[in-house]
């Protein structure tokens, strides 16, 4: 299960972060320019799915196209593995690559042509063909249910002050503190699963995302003065 999910923590950790940031970042950007809870309420979470199902979709597609690149790769090494021409113009050309020429090119052309094993596995390394376990839509499906997941956080305390029909002062202390929350555990989880340091790891995404709180909070203030 850990392996499984190495494959994918990427996946995970940008749909989490991107997802707090963006979320908390509408929270933030409202509550500095005053807005009731309810029109927080509406705009994170429209904001959130959105967002959300935008982000996967773009994760899957930009891994299909990833593939697809490597899909064609792996035809035209099928293709040079067939025509004995093809295979060793393109061994020649990678061998030069590292300035091996005359007798020597030759020599090592010949120990790489004999076996088409060591031929494919050549060419394999040099065009970067390797293969690739991971799956278009599960990478779609995480980092949207991870998005929408974390970075629903900050946004649920205005959805329980609309559901009571209050009103609360500290709402956005609690969603700020959310948003730390949610941070730390996604840094936490991100150094555990790699393997690195689990402090570092929390720091630098509270880090960061603090900062971009702090921008838009500092915008939406700013605007709200502005047009006030």
């Amino acid at each position: 299960m850990k392996k499984w999910f190495q494959n994918y923590v990427a996946e995970i950790v940008y749909g989490s972060v991107d997802g707090v940031v963006t979320t908390f970042a509408i929270v933030a950007a409202s509550a500095g320019a005053n807005l009731s809870s309810p029109v927080i309420f509406v705009l994170g979470f429209a904001n959130l799915f959105a967002d959300g199902f935008s982000m996967g979709v773009s994760a899957y597609l930009a891994k299909r196209a990833e593939q697809d690149e490597l899909e064609k790769k792996r035809r035209h090494l099928d293709e040079a593995m067939q025509d004995d021409t093809i295979r060793s113009k393109e061994i020649k050309s990678y061998l030069n690559g590292y300035g091996i020429k005359g007798v020597l090119l030759t020599q090592v052309m010949d120990r790489i042509s004999r076996s088409k094993p060591a031929s494919k596995a050549f060419l394999q390394r040099h065009n970067n063909v390797s293969e690739d376990p991971d799956s278009p839509l599960l990478i779609g499906l995480f980092t949207f249910a991870a998005f929408i997941v974390v970075g629903s956080l900050p946004v649920l305390v205005y959805a329980v002050e609309v559901a009571v029909d209050a009103d609360s002062s500290s709402a956005f202390l609690i969603s700020s503190l959310s948003a730390l929350l949610a941070f730390g555990i996604v840094g936490y989880f991100k150094g555990r699963v790699t393997r690195s340091s689990k402090i570092i790891a929390v720091v630098e995404t509270v880090l960061l995302g603090t900062i971009a709180a702090t921008i838009a909070y500092g915008v939406g203030y700013c605007l709200d003065k502005l047009v006030s």
